[in-house]
């Protein structure tokens, strides 16, 4: 187990730290470590249906390690944060785009696509200035 975890905090470092922006497409279910790594990056999109969103670990009797409570909380807000965090709220991609943990939904079909237009869109932007305001 330390070694899944020192590698998965790995992973969230490397995320975090890279000099690029990152699209992630969430194709279904993301609970726990999915949405993890979603959190540590620039753009996240659901697939719409019934699949489920959240970080579950206090509903399996694990804390919400403070680095990952960090990231949700700039990315949604103290107060979404402190309730998805506490209840180990799963949410629809729907329900997950108002609490601005996913930023866009789309069909399943389209999900992919449209990660890949969003960093389209970012390379036609002046790289300087961009890389610059990101960082």
């Amino acid at each position: 187990m330390d070694a899944v975890w020192r590698d998965f905090y790995a992973l969230m470092n490397a995320l975090a730290s890279l000099p690029i922006s990152i699209a992630v497409a969430v194709a279904g279910h993301a609970p726990a470590g999915r949405t993890v790594l979603a959190l540590f990056c620039d753009w996240r999109v659901a697939a719409e249906g019934d699949s489920k969103i959240g970080l579950s670990e206090v509903q399996v009797g694990l804390p919400l390690p403070p680095v990952i409570l960090s990231a949700l909380r700039r990315l949604v807000g103290a107060r979404p944060a402190e309730r998805l965090a506490m209840t180990g709220l799963l949410v629809s991609p729907s329900d997950a785009a108002i609490l601005w943990l996913m930023d866009e939904v789309v069909s399943a079909e389209q999900v992919v696509d449209r990660a890949i237009k969003w960093c389209q869109y970012l390379l036609a932007l002046p790289q300087a200035a961009m890389n610059l305001t990101s960082r």
